[in-house]
């Protein structure tokens, strides 16, 4: 319910006239950074991605992508691209909580850090 109330004040206090671009690429972010942990973390043993095997070339591909959303975000939204950076700090926070609280790293982590991450980024963005 708290982040429901937060994302609405967020979202309610968004400038006019500022470049939207940003609210595309704050996802792909996110996303990017959550395949990333579960394809980088130790799992949890109960956990669905326990049996995984990371793919090298899955895990670049990840990091390119998350390269050109950055830069995309700089170049085309200057400032509000710190939203961005916003968005990794926040979750990277929130995944190292969860993942030294449950000791290893699972889709719960993953969807709770994500969650957090972007309403971060949407923090950012209202207060640049």
């Amino acid at each position: 319910c708290l982040l429901l109330l937060c994302q609405f004040a967020l979202f309610s206090s968004l400038p006019q006239g500022a470049n939207y671009l940003i609210l595309l690429l704050i996802p792909m972010v996110s996303r990017c950074c959550s395949a990333l942990a579960v394809a980088l973390l130790k799992p949890m043993s109960t956990s669905q991605y326990a049996e995984r095997k990371t793919d090298k070339g899955y895990t670049f591909t990840l990091f390119l992508m998350l390269a050109i959303a950055l830069t995309v975000g700089f170049l085309s939204c200057g400032k509000s691209g710190a939203a961005l950076i916003g968005c990794l700090a926040g979750y990277a926070l929130a995944l190292r909580k969860g993942y030294k609280s449950l000791e290893g790293m699972n889709g719960d982590i993953s969807g709770y850090a994500l969650t957090l991450g972007e309403l971060c980024a949407v923090a950012v963005f209202v207060l640049v």
